[in-house]
């Protein structure tokens, strides 16, 4: 199925993901498969709006943060360099947002994928679930993360901030509910 997009099976935080590893046709999917070492994974590219959902709760997630990464200058994905080479035009062309004005329904629907993710990995605490729309407008998991990055400014610092809670408020809350 074409687009699809072609990934190393056992790294995460984007390691191995380039913009060309969208893949169009068979050519460019042999191109993407050479550059990476076995195992891969090929799926389906999804190409609507990515949104980074963080949720934090003791047992169930009961607070939320939806940040949406909107994508420029053509790139369509969070590749290695638009997560962690801040000098690089990846990373300018991927920023995040989270002053977002989304019908409430998607609004809801998004959230309720990230919460079904919650559950399905019996999460604990805090996790950030990406969730991305399909070409239909439907949110679908693409990544489950249970150690988002902690530091200043990004991850679920800034998450939790974007959501009026503050960083002590928060890491004291995660404590507690460890302790209970």
């Amino acid at each position: 199925v074409f687009p699809c997009i072609v990934k190393p099976a056992g790294d995460d935080g984007s390691v191995g993901l380039y913009a060309d590893s969208i893949c169009a046709n068979e050519e460019s999917l042999a191109q993407a498969r050479s550059r990476l070492s076995e195992p891969i994974i090929v799926e389906e590219f999804l190409p609507g709006r990515e949104f980074a959902v963080s949720l934090w709760g003791k047992e169930e997630p009961d607070f939320f943060s939806i940040g949406e990464t909107r994508f420029e200058n053509g790139l369509r994905l969070n590749t290695y360099s638009a997560k962690w080479e801040i000098d690089s035009e990846d990373f300018a062309n991927s920023p995040m947002f989270y002053d977002l004005e989304l019908a409430t329904e998607l609004r809801n629907e998004v959230v309720a994928a990230a919460r079904g993710a919650w559950r399905a990995v019996e999460a604990r605490g805090y996790i950030r679930v990406d969730v991305r729309l399909d070409a239909d407008g439907n949110p679908r998991v693409l990544d489950v993360n249970p150690n988002p990055e902690l530091s200043t400014g990004v991850g679920i610092h800034r998450a939790v901030r974007e959501a009026g809670w503050s960083w002590e408020r928060f890491v004291k809350q995660q404590i507690e509910w460890a302790r209970a």
